[in-house]
This record gives C-alpha cells, structure tokens and sequence, in this order.
C-alpha cells in the first residue's frame, strides 16, 4: 500500500531482532524509532518464568540501537519515542485510594490477566476509604496499560511492557553508539485520564514518567 502511495520511495519490510535485517539499506539522513523498542523488550519473553526476561530484553534493545546507529551519515539523527521506566527505585511501595468499583476492578483485572510482569496489589481499609498498595513499575504499567484494557488491542497488550529503559540507560546506549543527544524529554501523557489519589505523597504521580522523546546526532 505504501508503495502504492509513494512509487518514488523504496520500501523494506523487515525484523530488527534478525541478523541481515540492516544488509542492503544503505545509509540514511535521519531514522525514526517510535514505539518499536518496547516492542523488541517485550519480545523476550520467558515460558518457564511466565514473564519477560529483563536482562534479555535490554540487550535485545541495545543490539538494535547499535545496528541502527551504523545506517545513519555522518551528521545524520537517529529519533527514538518509546516507553521509559522511572528513576529510583521501582521497587518501592505506593498506596493509593480507591475511588469507585469500576477501579477496583480494573486493578484486578490487570492484576489477574497482565502477563509481562507478575502484578501484586494488596488492599487495605482506612476510615472507609479502601486503599490499594503496588510498587511503582506496578502502578506505572497499569496506569499505561488501563486504557487498552477495555479495548480489543488487550490480548495483545497484556503481554507487553512499554517501560524497560530508564533515562540513564537511554543516555549509556546513545553515547555508547557515538551518539550525542541533541534532546531528551520526558512525559506522562495519561495523567489526564487517570489521576490517583496517594496516600503517602501528592506529589508521587508527577514522579512517574511514561514516554521519552530523545535524539541523537551522530557525531563520527
């Protein structure tokens, strides 16, 4: 169909997780990369642990920014808009009130049917409000993925994770790849479509970023 459109362009169906997907492209001004990597991550995923295989998968991602790092000129842009895991630690516990039994049954859906990472959420009551407690890689997955879940996209979704890098790993494998970063920015774009209450902390959601946009020049 695109060639269809555009007859004047060259186009080329191929997977970036193969060994000759770059053979025969030559080199390019500028490469795009939006929302291909989480793809990649999500790609590793382990049957025997029911999960994806983090390590794997952030080497996956790497070895596909360093192929592609070697297509672009000299002077040329790589652009990359994908998820990006928060700083600090992911690990660390957040609660938030529940507002209404439709959240409440989102949050255990999510917990039951998401299958990238194992989900736990606990709840508790406190003054007749109930409160539910995840980590903060928990929470930011489901805040990503609460819009897919009534959408018929979910069976795929649920087996993937948009998160995977955080800012400094982005930062590592650009310059790794003789890269200088031109721009880098990052954002939560869903906080307009579900904004939690903490417990602990207002300002814990504006800590938890979803997206990056960052580019990268090379300077060889």
């Amino acid at each position: 169909k695109a060639k269809g459109l555009y007859p004047e362009y060259d186009f080329y169906n191929r997977d970036v997780m193969s060994c000759g997907w770059t053979d025969k492209l030559g080199d390019f001004d500028v490469i795009y990369m939006i929302n291909i990597l989480h793809e990649v991550f999500s790609s590793c995923y382990c049957n025997e642990g029911n999960q994806i295989d983090v390590e794997s998968g952030k080497l996956s991602v790497a070895y596909v920014i360093r192929k592609a790092s070697k297509l672009i000129k000299e002077n040329g842009i790589l652009v990359i808009f994908d998820g990006i895991e928060s700083l600090g630690d992911n690990n660390e516990m957040v609660s938030i009130i529940v507002n209404s039994e439709d959240d409440k049954h989102l949050l255990d859906r999510f917990q039951k049917e998401y299958n990238a990472y194992k989900i736990s959420i606990s709840y508790a009551r406190y003054n007749d409000q109930l409160i539910a407690t995840l980590s903060k890689r928990d929470l930011v997955r489901f805040i990503t993925k609460k819009k897919w879940m009534v959408s018929r996209l979910w069976e795929d979704e649920k087996k993937e994770s948009y998160q995977y890098y955080n800012e400094c790993d982005f930062l590592d494998v650009l310059t790794t790849n003789n890269l200088k970063v031109l721009l880098k920015k990052t954002f939560n774009s869903d906080r307009n479509l579900w904004q939690p209450k903490f417990v602990d902390s207002c300002d814990a959601f504006m800590a938890l970023e979803e997206h990056i946009l960052i580019v990268g020049k090379n300077v060889v």
